[in-house]
């Protein structure tokens, strides 16, 4: 169990999109396909932070152009809010 955040992105391809992969420690957590191949498309991907740990978690995003020709992401890092990470509301 943990809180569910939304993670967007704005993807542009040249030769078109085919796919969008978001990937974490354990592999593909999902994939979205794009048909017609658009030059710009949004993507977004739910992800849970596991809230029993204190480990940081990582997703990643990889993308396809229509071409077979793939883009990659830095991880983005990832972890459960603490009751200290949120601020008060005055």
């Amino acid at each position: 169990p943990g809180e569910a955040r939304t993670l967007s992105f704005d993807l542009t391809a040249a030769n078109g999109l085919a796919r969008a992969t978001l990937v974490g420690p354990d592999g593909e957590i999902e994939s979205q396909s794009f048909d017609a191949g658009p030059t710009t498309a949004s993507a977004a991907f739910t992800v849970t932070a596991d809230a029993s740990s204190d480990r940081s978690d990582w997703v990643a995003l990889t993308v396809e152009d229509a071409d077979g020709k793939m883009a990659f992401s830095d991880p983005i890092w990832i972890r459960p809010l603490a009751e200290a990470d949120v601020l008060p509301k005055d």
